[in-house]
């Protein structure tokens, strides 16, 4: 399905898209340090649970803000797009290194796309747009082979 309501993606969408990424990646290890630290029942000295302990130092907000390079402007991103499924396979981005086809705009995993990280190519068209290209070119090339010329015998005129 080509969506011709998206615009082709530039450096800085793939930019903030990384920024992303490792501000989601921060944000889970830091997440998971504090769990570790509270499952460690916090008991002051008087064995009594602190209030510290009663309220999540976890923010409840779902949004991630960023800063661009310059740090005056912050955009806010909803976490639950990293949960977003986009590629073939069904799973989400789950850390996992992505491409995008520059066709249809769908974002695949490197392995489900078949590409190496260290061959990734400038200009990458997924599977399903592949088969539709040369699903068109072998219509037209399929036409071609069947293409017989008749042979016409050339008539002789008499003056």
């Amino acid at each position: 399905i080509v969506h011709n309501d998206k615009r082709p993606r530039t450096c800085d969408d793939f930019y903030t898209f990384c920024q992303i990424v490792l501000e989601h990646e921060n944000y889970e290890m830091t997440r998971q340090e504090e769990l570790r630290h509270s499952a460690i029942s916090p008991i002051d000295s008087s064995a009594s649970i602190t209030s510290e302990s009663t309220h999540s130092s976890i923010p409840e907000d779902k949004n991630l803000s960023l800063d661009d390079d310059t740090g005056n402007e912050s955009e806010t991103i909803d976490v639950d797009s990293y949960n977003t499924v986009t590629c073939y396979c069904g799973k989400p981005f789950a850390a996992r290194p992505m491409i995008e086809c520059s066709i249809c705009l769908t974002w695949l995993h490197l392995s489900c796309a078949k590409v190496k990280r260290n061959n990734i190519p400038d200009i990458f068209s997924c599977q399903k747009c592949k088969s539709k290209q040369s699903g068109i070119s072998s219509i037209h090339s399929t036409a071609a082979m069947n293409f017989k010329p008749t042979s016409r015998r050339k008539k002789r005129v008499s003056l």
